[in-house]
């Protein structure tokens, strides 16, 4: 998966790249040599050895390779870009006990993932308050975008995490903000 690599730079790891779009890495290292003082061609970001992983440049790399691994500056949802899974979730209803007992397996899963879409919505809502604030908007309307923003994210949920949640999108849900 390609990540933010410094402040305009993606990096892509050379596991990714070798066994679909090169068939050895050898064969990337000297592709990456032939082109290394023109401006076009693949480009290296970071040597790898003694610990260091060699880096690719994302931008580099041709539009077809780039589509197929995915450009993590495209995001199909808002809520993507602050979801991740909450480690204090897991690790708080990993120990939680209704009536003695440990909660079952799916029911830890579903609370962690409403946990963690929660503090995804959180996060969202502190970025657009400090956006319309710096933009001189009004606050007004925030918590019905991010209902629509939690209902929608049903899909990306679905598509790439195979789960869904199930926090509410009714008042109860605007109680909850």
């Amino acid at each position: 998966m390609p990540f933010q690599f410094s402040h305009t730079e993606i990096a892509v790891e050379a596991d990714e790249l070798v066994p679909r779009f090169w068939k050895s890495l050898k064969s990337l290292q000297v592709e990456l040599y032939r082109y290394k003082d023109k401006p076009f061609g693949v480009k290296r970001l970071q040597i790898g050895g003694n610990g260091r992983k060699l880096l690719i440049n994302f931008d580099t790399l041709k539009p077809e390779i780039q589509e197929a691994i995915g450009d993590p500056r495209k995001v199909n949802h808002p809520l993507e870009i602050f979801f991740q899974f909450d480690a204090d979730a897991v690790r708080y209803y990993g120990e939680f006990k209704r009536s003695g007992k440990n909660l079952k397996g799916d029911e830890q899963e579903r609370y962690i993932i409403n946990a963690s879409v929660m503090q995804a919505t959180i996060k969202l809502e502190q970025k657009r308050m400090e956006e319309r604030i710096r933009m001189k908007g009004s606050l007004r309307g925030i918590t019905e975008t991010l209902i629509f923003d939690v209902e929608s994210f049903q899909n990306t949920l679905r598509a790439k995490y195979q789960t869904e949640h199930t926090l509410p999108t009714s008042k109860r849900f605007k109680a909850a903000l």
